[in-house]
C-alpha cells in the first residue's frame, strides 16, 4: 500500500502557517499530532504550494486501522506538536 496525502488549504492552511511561524522543519514542515477516529500519530504537514495550504500524510497502517479507502470522507484532528516523539 503507498502513501496518500490530504490536502489542506483554506482557514485552516492559514492558522497552521500563523501558529507554527518561526517553528517551521526542513522544507517549512510542520511537526503535527494528528488523529482519525481512534487512530493517533505523530507526523508532520509539508507545504503544498500550489494549493497554498499543507499535505497531511496518511500511512498505510492508519488507512488499515481505520477502514479506510480511496476518496472516503474523513474528520482529522490536528495538533501542533513542538517535534519528533523520541
Amino acid at each position: 500500500m503507498s502513501w496518500h496525502f490530504l490536502t489542506i488549504d483554506g482557514e485552516v492552511a492559514d492558522a497552521i502557517r500563523v501558529a507554527s511561524s518561526g517553528q517551521s522543519a526542513a522544507w517549512g514542515s510542520v511537526y503535527v499530532e494528528a488523529g482519525i477516529g481512534e487512530t493517533c500519530w505523530c507526523t508532520s504537514v509539508f507545504p503544498n504550494k500550489a494549493r497554498q495550504g499543507y499535505l497531511l500524510p496518511i500511512k498505510a497502517s492508519v488507512r488499515k486501522a481505520e477502514k479506510l479507502a480511496e476518496g472516503d470522507m474523513i474528520t482529522v484532528r490536528i495538533t501542533l506538536s513542538k517535534g519528533p516523539s523520541r
